[in-house]
């Protein structure tokens, strides 16, 4: 699919090179913009793209590429921070509830623990070294 893609697009009036990278999905277009226009280039790539992806030049996603899946070490790094402001937000409220409220306190506790085990995932690998 690559191979064909780049030897079409090389053979385009302007176009200097065109690589492709099968591992990554991309294909790197390297043209003379004295000679086309950006706009008429991209116009161009995306509708000679578009149904080697599977997709028409103007479709219901306009053409655009597929969103990455998110594999859980990504989704992990995602929600380390919001994970950390839980924790604090949650420690503090279980200490404020140890003097009012025995079940807020342990809610409370609850969630901060869930909280530290999203962290604690996050950094599983530098913790078992």
């Amino acid at each position: 699919m690559c191979k064909r893609l780049e030897s079409e697009f090389a053979a385009w009036d302007g176009v200097t090179s065109a690589t492709g990278n099968p591992v990554t999905g991309s294909l790197l277009v390297i043209y003379d913009a004295a000679r086309i226009v950006p706009a008429e280039m991209e116009a161009r790539v995306a509708a000679a793209a578009a149904p080697a992806c599977g997709r028409g030049a103007g479709g219901e996603d306009g053409g655009r590429p597929p969103r990455p899946v998110l594999s859980a070490g990504s989704l992990l790094r995602r929600l380390n921070r919001p994970a950390k402001i839980g924790m604090l937000g949650s420690l503090s409220l279980s200490l404020a509830a140890l003097a009012m409220n025995k079940r807020l306190h342990a809610a409370a506790g609850g969630l901060y623990l869930a909280f530290l085990v999203l962290h604690l995932a996050r950094h599983r690998e530098s913790l078992t070294k």
